[in-house]
């Protein structure tokens, strides 16, 4: 597995506080046991025109899936996630941080990369990982 990190935020300096889904753009990071490297910033437009709340949270978790997997990211880092993304993250190994500083998080993230590494031979029975503030 080659870690390749999809990060919520609307700065680029933390990650968003509200759901992974709900921010406004991802930032993706190469990550391996040396360090972190930004890759690039793809603006979230997944939940643009919709009209149906309860099938647009179905929909936007899909398209942001869609997106990510296109660009081969396989980890999900967020603050919280929605019940809709939670469903679809059986490509990702989906990790929760109570640390909003993206670079603390993945830098967390980089010390535990055997879990990720364990998490993700998981399959589609995949788990959250939860990352306490250190």
């Amino acid at each position: 597995m080659k870690p390749l990190v999809a990060c919520g935020t609307s700065d680029g300096e933390n990650l968003f506080e509200d759901h992974f889904d709900n921010a406004p753009y991802f930032h993706l990071y190469k990550i391996n046991v040396r360090g972190f490297e930004f890759i690039e910033e793809i603006e979230n437009i997944s939940g643009e025109n919709t009209e149906d709340q309860e099938s647009d949270e179905e929909l936007k978790a899909k398209n942001i899936s869609s997106l990510l997997k296109a660009k081969s990211a396989n980890v999900l880092l967020a603050h919280q996630m929605g019940p809709e993304l939670a469903k679809i993250s059986k490509d990702f190994v989906p990790i929760i941080s109570h640390e909003l500083d993206i670079e603390t998080a993945l830098n967390s993230v980089r010390e535990r990369l055997h879990l990720v590494e364990r998490e993700w031979r998981k399959g589609e029975s995949r788990e959250y990982l939860v990352l306490e503030e250190s």
